[in-house]
């Protein structure tokens, strides 16, 4: 090789550098954006992870809330049965 030669060998690999690596930068930082967005993705699902066990949460609280208020209308029940009871004990 003479000197013409890698001089000329030199500005062909000067040019493809420079026609490469846009686009490299480019991929770079798409990468770098896919990265980020992958980030986001996962904080959104552990939030929906998060929110769906709060809603399990509440549920079982509303179930058991729904059952007491059930157990209250019964004892309700039987004290206004008592009372009745006692109101016509009083009238006889």
């Amino acid at each position: 090789m003479d000197n013409q030669t890698i001089t000329i060998s030199i500005a062909g690999l000067s040019t493809l550098i420079s026609s490469v690596y846009p686009i490299y930068k480019s991929l770079s930082d798409k990468e770098q954006r896919l990265v980020r967005l992958e980030q986001e993705l996962k904080s959104l699902n552990d939030k929906h992870v998060s929110i769906d066990q709060e809603i399990r949460s509440m549920d079982t609280k509303q179930d058991k809330l729904v059952s007491e208020i059930s157990d209250i209308k019964v004892l309700l029940g039987r004290i206004e049965e008592r009372l009745v009871n006692l109101q016509q004990k009083k009238n006889i």
